[in-house]
């Protein structure tokens, strides 16, 4: 981790993304489309507790498109208050 102090990094210590299930694979590519305005419907993505999804779609993908100026605005909505 690239602060291994923090008790609460999202991508623990030894974590690479080479090991990273075909999901979360299969999950960037979707949403490298999805910015490059190749997909137009609604996505939908489901599955279970503990598989990283905050942490690609609610910080890492929204961060991505933040810094690399993808999206102008961007709005997360969520039915909890910890992710919004």
């Amino acid at each position: 981790a690239r602060n291994p102090g923090n008790q609460d990094n999202l991508i623990p210590a030894g974590t690479d993304y080479k090991d990273a299930a075909d999901f979360h694979r299969e999950l960037c590519r979707l949403l490298d489309e999805i910015t490059k305005g190749n997909v137009e419907e609604n996505v939908a993505w489901s599955v279970g507790r503990r598989h990283a999804k905050t942490a690609y779609l609610s910080n890492g993908y929204l961060c991505k498109n933040a810094a690399y100026r993808h999206k102008r605005y961007i709005v997360e909505i969520s039915e909890t208050t910890d992710v919004a």
